[in-house]
């Protein structure tokens, strides 16, 4: 029986990730890059730069955003929900503005955050 959890083993991105965003005319490249580009100003915004300067800095300079990013938040775990849903539970609209179309697909297709507008 799956899970759907990847594990550690293997690799986070898989070629099958690329498929379905080539799938669905997408760049997982490119959407994976903006990710990079955006994550760690908005992560400014909405942890405490304080607490989490280091972090967000090893983020900054990862050559695999996603597994910094992952082992960043010790994804997959509950606390790993917990800090994406945080993330994005009562974030002021402009600041939820400081990610790209790319960037939620990434925070969508592998974390399933996906955010409504009303």
């Amino acid at each position: 029986m799956s899970t759907g959890i990847k594990h550690e083993k293997e690799p986070f991105v898989t070629e099958k990730d690329y498929q379905v965003f080539r799938d669905n005319n997408d760049c997982l490249e490119t959407c994976v890059l903006s990710f990079k580009q955006e994550m760690p100003a908005f992560l400014e915004k909405v942890w405490r730069v304080s607490e989490f300067e280091e972090d967000i800095q090893k983020l900054r300079a990862s050559k695999d955003v996603l597994k910094t990013f992952n082992e960043i938040i010790e994804y997959p775990s509950f606390m790993a929900a917990s800090i994406m849903d945080d993330m994005f539970t009562d974030t002021p609209e402009e600041t939820l503005n400081m990610l790209s179309a790319n960037t939620y697909r990434v925070i969508g297709y592998f974390y399933d955050i996906v955010l409504h507008e009303y």
